[in-house]
């Protein structure tokens, strides 16, 4: 600031939740000469962050523009603003979530430097402070190409400072299934924490119906004939299911 004064016109909540701003009384309140103006308040920005049912002290940027102070800093909505690329002096900041709290929230977190000078020149620079991200991985696994595509979008993230979130779904061969728990492994030992929903079923084929069905018996008999089906290929999946409780 050097040696500057600055004069915060703090607008606090008296609730969780309400209809009007907390900034009506700002426009009319005293200033002191040769010293920045800044605004502190909280809620929604109409145009900015959805409210339908006005819940969240909404304020309007006309209503805060001609409240006359240098700039205001607002809080509630977790994405920035203003925009980047904007240029001027933003009529207020949002900063955002300085870190991510939660796989939902797929940006690195943000913060603003602001340079102010009263009645003149504004700098302001967004930074990404937060030391954490948080990925979510979708993916479809069906052979030992899938596996290796996975671990490679793996290696492309910064693991020690990343909470992983695979939701797995497919089917694999036992092979495969155990080359995915390898891996669930090696990602468990380099990521900050590593989560999955695995969805994979076991593969059919004649070695695993031989593990599952000694070879003469009926079941093993109607799990390859209906595996040979190359015209119904779920067939096979279908009959194991129904006799899978039978066991």
């Amino acid at each position: 600031l050097d040696d500057g004064a600055v004069r915060f016109f703090a607008c606090p909540c008296p609730a969780k939740y309400g209809q009007e701003p907390m900034t009506g009384w700002v426009a009319d309140a005293d200033r002191g000469e040769g010293m920045l103006h800044v605004g502190l308040a909280h809620g929604n920005v109409e145009g900015l962050g959805l409210d339908a049912d006005q819940r969240y002290f909404n304020m309007r940027t006309e209503d805060l523009r001609e409240a006359g102070l240098d700039t205001w800093l607002l809080g509630h909505i977790h994405m920035p603003a203003p925009a980047p690329g904007t240029t001027g002096r933003p009529v207020y900041f949002m900063p955002g979530i300085h870190t991510p709290d939660s796989v939902k929230c797929t940006h690195p977190g943000h913060a603003w430097y602001i340079e102010l000078e009263p009645g003149g020149a504004c700098r302001f620079e967004q930074l990404t402070p937060g030391a954490v991200r948080f990925v979510r991985l979708r993916e479809h696994l069906d052979h030992a190409d899938a596996i290796a595509a996975l671990r490679q979008r793996c290696a492309g993230l910064d693991a020690p400072s990343t909470v992983l979130d695979l939701e797995l779904k497919g089917r694999l061969s036992g092979e495969g299934q155990e080359q995915l728990n390898a891996l669930l492994a090696e990602l468990e030992g380099r990521f900050l924490h590593v989560g999955a929903d695995l969805d994979i079923e076991r593969m059919l084929t004649p070695e695993a119906i031989g593990g599952l069905f000694p070879d003469g018996t009926l079941p093993h008999a109607l799990l390859t004939a209906l595996l040979a089906d190359a015209d119904h290929p779920g067939d096979a999946r279908v009959a194991l299911d129904l006799i899978d409780p039978l066991r």
